[in-house]
């Protein structure tokens, strides 16, 4: 809906300008409808529902995602854990027999071959027990970034100048 008008001056000769019988005006109201246009604006309506229901799919797909994401995590530190408890385990055990197995070869009941084997087991004990720790604090990694943290490298570089 609009309102529109006119003022101004209308003389039939130049010498009737600016005189009170040149003085013109209108004023006029204007409606605009889409009666015919129905079509149309259904069609925009219908469109502008389609992009609202993708937009929708496309927010529940991510959620979803990220649902998985953090599922993953949670388990794999499970299982890392897991394996960790276990490494320490075997790390100790090998630890005492490698010890046992100085103390035997001090006492002259094995022979410096055996003592070697023990230790070399031992130290790959060790070895596999400190990859798995490594291996556990990626996986609290994994879990902060499948909440949702992160490091963004822009923002640092910004900071810094």
């Amino acid at each position: 809906m609009s309102l529109s008008g006119f003022l101004g001056f209308t003389a039939g000769r130049g010498s009737q300008i600016g005189s009170a019988a040149a003085n013109a005006w209108s004023l006029g109201p204007s409606i605009t409808w889409a009666a015919f246009d129905l079509g149309s604006v259904r069609a925009r309506l219908r469109g502008a529902n389609a992009e609202a229901d993708g937009a929708l799919a496309t927010y529940e797909q991510q959620v979803l995602l990220a649902l998985e994401e953090s599922e993953n995590a949670f388990s794999d530190y499970g299982k890392r854990q897991q394996r960790l408890v276990s490494l320490i385990r075997q790390s100790e055990s090998s630890r005492a027999a490698a010890d046992l197995a100085a103390i035997r070869y001090r006492e002259g009941t094995v022979d410096f071959l055996v003592l070697l084997d023990a230790q070399r087991e031992r130290l790959a004990a060790e070895d596999a027990q400190a990859q798995a720790e490594v291996d556990l604090y990626r996986g609290i990694v994994a879990i902060y970034k499948a909440l949702g943290g992160g490091w963004q490298p822009d923002t640092v570089v910004a900071s810094n100048k």
